[in-house]
């Protein structure tokens, strides 16, 4: 299924993520009965699947490729506190490394959300090691 976004974001362009994830946004805050438990929130689905959507797609770009669309919709997102984790594991999704100060700042004073979006970082980040992941520390030598 999120292969199937990446196909729709693709034809229509990295700039309709904004506004889909703003029409959802907005569908989700007129819900009605956001605690019922007959609620399933199936638009809460919807942005997660987009923004896994969008990291798909992300990923088919080259590492040169210009992503601002899709960061400036992911920091939008970011801006809604029900949607503050999808949006920081998007923004580490389309990051090059270049973000994690961004990142943090989202996930400062939040250490649940910290380690969620540790937790969800790129699999190619921590198959290299060049990503955020922990090392395991050398033990001292005893002697």
């Amino acid at each position: 299924m999120p292969t199937d976004v990446a196909h729709l974001l693709k034809a229509g362009g990295d700039d309709i993520l904004a506004t889909a994830l703003a029409r959802l946004v907005d569908r989700d805050a007129r819900d009605d009965h956001p605690g019922d438990p007959a609620t399933d929130r199936p638009t809460r689905r919807r942005i997660a699947l987009i923004a896994h959507g969008a990291a798909v797609r992300s990923g088919h770009h080259a590492t040169s490729a210009d992503r601002t669309a899709l960061i400036e919709a992911a920091r939008w997102l970011a801006g809604w506190p029900a949607f503050t984790s999808t949006a920081t594991g998007l923004l580490v999704d389309l990051g090059r490394l270049d973000n994690l100060d961004e990142i943090a700042g989202l996930c400062a004073g939040r250490p649940v959300l910290a380690a969620r979006t540790a937790n969800a970082s790129p699999p190619a980040y921590k198959a290299s090691g060049s990503g955020p992941t922990r090392r395991p520390s050398p033990t001292p030598s005893r002697g």
